[in-house]
């Protein structure tokens, strides 16, 4: 719960200290004073938007500190963990500067204003004038009975699911469109492809035909020279000395007889010796070679051929010879994607059916549970509508299927909250019957019914009593007590019946001194109190009677 605020220079508060208890505190003060500048300072300090001038202007810079006990929150003490941010104390800072800058942190780390706001989710809910007529809105109202029925897993499913067939709808439509895009390219690839696979080329076929066509296209020149080659190395019919090999012989004999004289001769003959096994064995080689060379016009014929082929096939898709293979093999990949992107098509189709059946089955659920706690619902409100003074009040809760063709995030039906506040009326919405009074009424009754469903510790009520006085607003005071018993109550009021019903009251006053306008904000002693209702209640004087008037009824209202 909130235990301690601290503001400095926050519009016309110089600095206020206020510590809180559990209970309901009362805030009240003369019209014009600014009863709910605590609220705001408290939605800017998680992570509201500042806007105008809210620093003091004597002042550099605006401070607002809150201080929360988190000890028997658990859910916050997660999120604190999960953001490294410490779990046994929370301390939440906000310091505004000019031109519309801020800084934020908790525990002294400083955080971003998305930080802020789900954090102080889960520690204050402000309940304001502005989101009593949201109220009158389906979705406000469905939000109220998923809190009441308690299945925030089931609503938090659902909308989970909606989002994943979202998700997936999405996609098929991207890969639908796609698919559409490439029909026509798609033919003109598989035409190109069953083109060039009339050729049955392979990847190392054309640098092999070449090869072969060159030697067949040369097998005479090959044989001739090959021979002569042979003849200069090592013909073994010529007996004169004018092959390499007799000639290298004779050198290496030459340098044998004298390698006694001088060392560095055997260096040379090493060399000649193992020059003279590679002539001998290149010779051996060349010995069979111009038998082996075919003279064969057919298949050389056969090859022109063929390599005719493969070079008009290149030219008419104006790629180098060389790069035919690959261009196939790029179309064969191509339209395997296109292949892949079918299969993709078929495989979220069918996870689209799947998440459509487990959206459908949650949905049933969550509508059941809703079915039942509506009931229920409805008839909390009205008993708590008949003891705020309109005893012929009747509330229901009307659940009807939504027209959506697709997973909705809300689930299978829409809520309206139906009301009657005269016998012989027919039911009908709140935004048709309510006034401004019983709008503040039924919204406060809403609360009080769903009150063991709040997880979040401390309510802010900002002028819940709008458009209702006397016994009706003493019945409202003694509902906002009962609900401090179970949380932490915050209420701006100008009712003296709802004050009077406070644990503690808070007075907001203004002071004018030296052309500046300074706010305070105190906590009343039971005197003190005493005085303030007094004034709510005379008016611009206080008599005798009036404070008396106002002892009375303290001491009427508080057990």
């Amino acid at each position: 719960m909130l235990i301690r605020i601290d503001i400095s220079n926050f519009i016309t508060i110089a600095h206020a200290q206020l510590d809180f208890s559990r209970g309901t505190t009362v805030l009240t003060g003369e019209t014009g004073t600014g009863k709910s500048i605590l609220l705001d300072a408290i939605l800017l300090a998680l992570g509201g938007r500042a806007e105008g001038q809210l620093i003091r202007p004597t002042a550099h810079r605006a401070d607002i500190s809150l201080s929360f006990d988190v000890s028997q929150l658990p859910v916050a003490r997660q999120w604190l963990q999960k953001n490294e941010l410490g779990t046994e104390e929370c301390l939440i800072r906000r310091t505004l500067m000019p031109e519309g800058r801020s800084r934020s942190y908790i525990n002294d780390v400083p955080v971003t204003q998305n930080q802020l706001r789900a954090l102080g989710e889960h520690l204050v809910h402000i309940h304001s004038q502005h989101q009593q007529h949201a109220l009158l809105q389906s979705t406000h109202q469905l939000e109220r009975l998923d809190l009441f029925a308690g299945h925030m897993i089931l609503v938090a499913n659902v909308r989970t699911l909606a989002q994943r067939w979202h998700t997936l709808q999405r996609e098929l439509l991207a890969l639908f469109a796609q698919h559409q895009k490439n029909m026509l390219e798609r033919e003109w690839l598989k035409l190109q492809l069953d083109d060039i696979n009339q050729l049955q080329l392979t990847e190392k076929e054309l640098s092999e035909l070449d090869h072969e066509h060159k030697k067949l296209s040369h097998a005479d020149t090959l044989r001739q020279q090959t021979r002569l080659a042979l003849q200069l190395l090592a013909d073994p019919t010529d007996v004169s000395d004018n092959s390499l090999e007799r000639q290298l012989q004779h050198a290496i004999q030459a340098l044998q007889s004298v390698r006694h004289a001088d060392p560095l001769l055997d260096n040379w003959l090493e060399q000649l010796t193992s020059a003279q096994i590679q002539l001998r064995d290149v010779a051996s080689q060349l010995r069979d070679y111009p038998e082996r060379i075919d003279l064969d016009p057919a298949r050389l014929a056969m090859i022109d051929a063929r390599l005719t082929r493969i070079f008009d096939m290149a030219r008419k898709y104006k790629v180098s010879p060389e790069k035919l293979f690959e261009l196939q093999q790029d179309l064969q990949q191509r339209l395997q994607q296109e292949v892949n992107l079918q299969q993709r098509c078929e495989a979220v189709e069918t996870a689209l059916a799947a998440m459509t059946t487990e959206y459908q089955t949650a949905a049933k659920k969550l509508s059941a549970s809703r079915t039942k706690a509506a009931e229920k619902l409805a008839h909390a409100i009205t008993e708590t509508l008949r003891a705020l003074a309109l005893q012929h009040a009747d509330v229901a809760i009307s659940l009807e299927a939504t027209d959506n063709k697709q997973p909705a995030e809300n689930g299978l039906e829409k809520c309206a909250f139906l009301l009657r506040t005269n016998k012989g009326q027919t039911l009908q919405p709140l935004a048709s019957i309510a006034s401004g009074g019983e709008l503040s009424r039924i919204s406060l009754a809403i609360y009080v019914a769903s009150a063991t469903a709040h997880t979040i510790p401390t309510l802010v009520f900002d002028e819940v009593d709008t458009g209702i006085s006397g016994g009706t607003a003493e019945r409202v005071g003694r509902l906002l007590r009962q609900l401090g018993e179970s949380h932490q109550v915050l209420c701006v009021t100008h009712s003296p019946q709802v004050a009077a019903l406070g644990h503690q009251h808070l007075r907001v006053a203004k002071t004018h001194t030296n052309n500046a306008t300074t706010t305070h904000i105190d906590l009343l002693s039971n005197d003190e109190k005493a005085n303030e209702i007094a004034r709510m209640l005379g008016g611009v004087e206080m008599t005798a009677t009036t404070r008396a008037h106002a002892q009375e009824m303290l001491d009427r209202c508080l057990p």
